[in-house]
């Protein structure tokens, strides 16, 4: 290839009347996208369940920084611990579970779903299961907090929870599994490739 020469990759042109049309045809109509010139139909992913999960991620992180701050500042300055809920050995908990599991693990499961919609050029198999996910998760993170402050661990690092919060948490795993699996095998694009 020569300085300056552009390589061809024939992606599919669109014009303005055919996103139009594209926009205007109900969903069904929509199924086989190759007849709009193999254009995937963007407009049916689940974009606001992915977006949930990372804006959900983004919340627990700064709630998780914001509490490791006060927890920094109750090592020099005693007095900033407040008991009986809110003191340096209930915060830290919050701090470390909010931070790995809400930061953490939220922004895994909104970037698999998202990942997973693209790769498979269809949306979420399940998309009412997605969401209610998202509720489920943010609802167990809340509790788990709740219940750290009050003192109910088990007293294992990164495995505080009580039982009945490890359920929700198996819960909310199965849930992302049956959903990622299930888009897995409905997929449109039989060679699942991420090199494009």
């Amino acid at each position: 290839m020569t300085a300056g020469a552009k390589e061809d990759y024939n992606y599919p042109v669109i014009s303005n009347s055919t996103y139009d049309r594209m926009k205007s045809e109900p969903p069904e109509r929509l199924d086989n996208c190759k007849s709009y010139g193999g254009v995937m139909d963007d407009y049916r992913y689940d974009h606001e369940t992915v977006k949930g999960f990372i804006l959900s991620s983004i919340f627990w992180g700064v709630v998780g920084i914001l509490i490791g701050l006060w927890i920094s500042v109750q090592m020099w300055h005693p007095a900033a611990n407040i008991p009986p809920y809110f003191t340096f050995g209930r915060l830290r908990a919050v701090h470390t579970n909010g931070l790995a599991f809400g930061f953490g693990v939220g922004a895994i499961f909104g970037t698999f779903y998202y990942i997973t919609m693209r790769l498979c050029r269809r949306p979420l198999a399940f998309p009412k299961l997605a969401r209610a996910h998202l509720y489920f998760f943010n609802a167990a993170i809340a509790l788990a907090a709740l219940s750290l402050l009050s003192g109910h661990t088990q007293s294992l690092e990164y495995a505080e929870l009580e039982w009945l919060l490890d359920i929700a948490v198996v819960t909310l795993w199965v849930m992302f599994g049956i959903n990622i699996f299930g888009t897995v095998l409905k997929r449109r694009e039989e060679p699942v490739s991420y090199t494009h």
